[in-house]
């Protein structure tokens, strides 16, 4: 249920700008079920999907801001999810330091054989700092 909730959230949230291989996502979904007090928040940014007919291979640079919160935002870290996986692989070869608070870049290289598919998202973990609202 969640995972669908959140899947609906970030179709009509995202937004894409391509160019020759680069896609930057801004997004900031938050999927943290505590209160604005928790100090670990997290997002998913937005579903990449490859699917060509004769394979192929490239760098995908994604752009990720935090979700919107009262308190302040910092990068901690990111994993790669593939949801689907055919003939291809992807993995992250770059992404920002901790302590990142906004426009984070973060690079994930991927290839895809003739008449696979790969799709991924990246789950983003934020941490938050104390402050007043």
């Amino acid at each position: 249920m969640i995972t669908r909730l959140i899947t609906k959230q970030l179709k009509n949230t995202l937004k894409y700008t391509i160019a020759t291989s680069v896609c930057l996502i801004s997004i900031g979904v938050g999927t943290s079920t505590h209160a604005d007090t928790d100090p670990i928040v997290h997002s998913y940014a937005g579903q990449k999907t490859h699917q060509l007919n004769f394979g192929g291979n490239g760098i995908d640079t994604l752009l990720v801001t935090p979700p919107k919160r009262c308190a302040v935002l910092r990068f901690d870290s990111v994993k790669i999810n593939l949801t689907k996986k055919r003939y291809g692989k992807a993995y992250i070869i770059a992404k920002p330091k901790k302590g990142c608070q906004k426009n984070c870049i973060i690079k994930v290289k991927w290839a895809q054989k003739p008449a696979g598919v790969l799709a991924y998202n990246l789950h983003v973990t934020w941490q938050q700092l104390p402050a007043t609202c």
